[in-house]
C-alpha cells in the first residue's frame, strides 16, 4: 500500500524500498506513510526532511536524516515534558527557564498579574535580548513578533499578536537584571548552546532534502 505511488502522500518518497527502509528504521509500518492524519504526514518538517529521499547517497549523511525524522517524529507525537532548569525571584518577579530534552527551550518572565512565554531557542533568544537593556538606556527592541519600547520615560510596553504588557520602567530594570542573572549560569549557557546546535542540524538537512540532486 504504502510502495503505491498513487496512495502515497505529497512530499513523501516514491520508491517503494526507501519507504520500507525509513519505516524500518522509525519502527512503523509503512503504511503509517499513506496515512493522511497520520503524525507523520502532518508534520511539515517531517515530510521536508523525508522529500527526495533517493537523492542522499552517503550513508552517514542517510543515517543523520533517519536520526533527525526520528526525533521529529517523536517530538511530534506527544507535548513536550517540561523540567525546570532555573529561577531567579525577585519582589514578587519571576523569570523562570524550563528545557524539554536537549532541544526545545521555554522562557516564563512574570510579575504581578501578568506573564510572557517564549517557545523554542529563537523566541526564547528574543525575548532575552528585549530584556537585556541596561539601567538608563532607552528601551527599543523591535523584532518580527516582539516589541519592547519605552513609550514615556517611567513606563515600558511590551507588545505581540497575541498580549500587551504596560510595565513601569523600574520593573523593566529589575527583570533585565534577572534575566542578566538567569543566563550567567553556565547549565542555562549549556542548553541555550545545545538548542541551537538542535535547531541547526534541522535546518541543514531540510536545506540538503531541498537542494537539486
Amino acid at each position: 500500500m504504502a510502495s503505491d505511488v498513487s496512495s502515497r502522500p505529497i512530499g513523501l518518497p516514491a520508491g517503494g524500498a526507501a519507504l520500507h527502509r525509513i519505516a524500518a528504521e522509525l519502527g512503523v509500518p509503512p503504511a503509517a506513510f499513506a496515512d493522511q492524519e497520520g503524525p507523520l504526514k502532518a508534520h511539515r518538517e517531517t515530510a521536508s526532511l523525508l522529500r527526495d529521499w533517493s537523492t542522499i547517497t552517503n550513508p552517514a549523511d542517510r543515517q543523520q536524516v533517519l536520526d533527525l525524522v526520528e526525533a521529529l517524529a517523536a517530538s511530534r507525537s506527544a507535548p513536550p515534558v517540561w523540567t525546570p532548569l532555573k529561577a531567579v525571584y525577585d519582589a514578587g518577579t519571576i523569570v523562570h527557564l524550563d528545557v524539554a530534552g536537549t532541544a526545545d527551550l521555554r522562557l516564563l518572565i512574570g510579575s504581578g498579574d501578568w506573564v510572557v512565554t517564549a517557545i523554542g531557542v529563537d523566541d526564547v533568544g528574543a525575548l532575552i535580548e528585549a530584556f537585556s537593556l541596561a539601567a538608563g538606556e532607552t528601551v527599543s527592541c523591535v523584532g518580527p513578533h516582539l516589541t519592547v519600547v519605552q513609550i514615556d520615560g517611567g513606563e515600558v510596553l511590551y507588545r505581540t499578536a497575541y498580549r500587551v504588557v504596560r510595565m513601569p520602567r523600574v520593573a523593566y530594570d529589575r527583570i533585565a537584571g534577572m534575566v542578566a542573572t538567569l543566563i550567567a549560569d553556565p547549565a542555562v549557557q549549556a542548553a541555550i548552546e545545545a538548542a541551537s546546535m538542535g535547531k541547526a542540524a534541522t535546518s541543514r538537512a531540510a536545506a540538503w532534502m531541498c537542494a537539486p540532486g
